[in-house]
């Protein structure tokens, strides 16, 4: 496996984007981080916040990049933010990762080789399944870093149709030629199903891998794990199902229009 992860750390990088919102979600970033240096790739993390919570031991390897921006709104713009990070990255790949996500790293050997060998614009390194574990199961994770704690897990999926969150790797330059993320999405909401949908509808690749789950640690939902208000909830529903009904004529020059 090392001899692998030497061979994906030429062609793919992580981004985090992240607000640390809670004790829980430090905690997450951390065993996270921990995780993903094991394939020997470079992780950059972006925390869009008043003030800096990340302290600097996680951010002392050699393989982490660390940026702050101040933001003072309450709503954490996270499609910004992902787009930013794109345009710092020179990889071939781009694994973008929410900080609270674990998949075994077979998985994502299994996504960069699936992107590759395809041509796939987006990869999800998961077989469409995410299990939102328990506070304890989180816990012992977090604190063992062994996977094994967790694969065994009865928790049920997050959703009951295939999931398209959390962790995606994606084609920088294929996916940067359909506007990369909607910013038209400015806090939690339908934007994993949007980037789906309007991936396809472009004529681009938008896949699952075939085996191997991903796992979801616990947090408490904050602000920004919901609907920030109605009206923003409202814009974004509208904003996806716009999307949703154009055909790719359409999508193309809506785009170049905004």
């Amino acid at each position: 496996m090392i001899g692998v992860m030497n061979e994906i750390s030429n062609i793919l990088s992580f981004v985090i984007p992240v607000r640390i919102d809670s004790q829980e979600r430090l905690r997450n970033l951390t065993a996270v981080v921990s995780w993903l240096e094991r394939t020997h790739c470079a992780i950059y993390i972006l925390e869009a916040d008043i003030k800096q919570h990340i302290p600097q031991e996680l951010y002392k390897s050699n393989s982490v990049c660390y940026t702050f921006i101040k933001d003072e709104n309450p709503c954490y713009h996270r499609t910004k933010y992902i787009n930013s990070l794109l345009s710092m990255i020179s990889t071939e790949l781009v694994a973008v990762w929410d900080a609270d996500i674990i998949t075994p790293l077979e998985n994502i050997v299994s996504a960069v080789n699936q992107n590759r060998q395809y041509g796939e614009t987006i990869t999800y390194p998961y077989a469409g399944k995410c299990i939102w574990l328990s506070a304890k199961e989180s816990e012992e994770f977090c604190k063992s870093g062994d996977i094994t704690t967790i694969e065994n897990t009865q928790s049920s999926p997050i959703i009951g149709r295939p999931f398209c969150g959390g962790a995606f790797i994606v084609n920088a330059e294929r996916y940067l030629s359909i506007c990369g993320e909607n910013q038209k999405f400015t806090g939690w909401g339908p934007e994993d199903a949007e980037r789906l949908r309007r991936c396809r509808i472009l004529g681009h690749k938008a896949n699952w891998i075939c085996t191997g789950m991903a796992y979801h640690l616990a947090h408490p939902i904050n602000t920004n794990s919901r609907y920030f208000n109605q009206e923003m909830a409202d814009n974004m529903r509208r904003e996806f199902v716009s999307v949703c009904c154009m055909n790719s004529v359409e999508l193309k020059e809506y785009i170049t229009n905004n």
